[in-house]
């Protein structure tokens, strides 16, 4: 069980680069770019992952606790290193917001950048009341919108319009999402 690349440079009617990747004669995965490096990246992506391998039982499970055990690990680090980062800024930060630089040992330096983070509310239109309220010039500088393709809609709507989104359109593996669910109590 081989994968199988096919790589297409963009051409003028179709001005794009284009992945495909088969397996077995089936494909398995395409993604269609404008930028040569994302395309190179899901092409690294999909050989990273290889052939599907069959594993024994007990490999199977090895790899499951070794993951398991690595998920856990990272869990426990990222709460540490949030902790620990917490108490360096209390420690030793005195602005609101900006960068500031601490000298260590032997030439190093402890840089901490702290900003505020701005998040308009939209969850009701609440955003789009506020900007009726206010002239448009205005609006427009204060708000950027950023578009969101609706995957639903983009697959349910016909290939006419499919080919004409991919062409600005780029599309890859997301990244699993594995959980390890354990069994239920047993009722007795």
């Amino acid at each position: 069980m081989a994968l199988v690349y096919t790589f297409e440079e963009p051409t003028e009617t179709h001005p794009v680069y284009t992945l495909s990747v088969y397996e077995d004669g089936v494909q398995v995965g395409c993604t269609t770019t404008p930028d040569r490096n994302d395309a190179l990246q899901y092409e690294v992506n999909y050989i990273n992952m290889g052939a599907k391998r069959k594993l024994t039982h007990d490999q199977r499970n090895n790899m499951i606790a070794e993951w398991n055990q690595a998920d856990q690990q990272q869990k426990f680090w990222r709460e540490k290193e949030l902790a620990l980062r917490a108490s360096l800024v209390a420690e030793m930060y005195t602005k609101e917001k900006g960068t500031e630089r601490v000298d260590l040992d032997a030439g190093w330096q402890l840089v901490i950048e702290r900003g505020l983070d701005y998040k308009l509310e939209n969850k009701n239109g609440e955003t789009a009341d506020v900007l009726d309220e206010i002239p448009s010039e205005i609006g427009a500088l204060l708000v950027k919108w950023k578009p969101e393709l609706s995957a639903t809609n983009y697959n349910e709507t016909t290939q006419e319009i499919r080919d004409k989104f991919n062409a600005i359109l780029s599309i890859k593996p997301a990244s699993p999402s594995v959980k390890l669910v354990p069994p239920k109590a047993s009722k007795g």
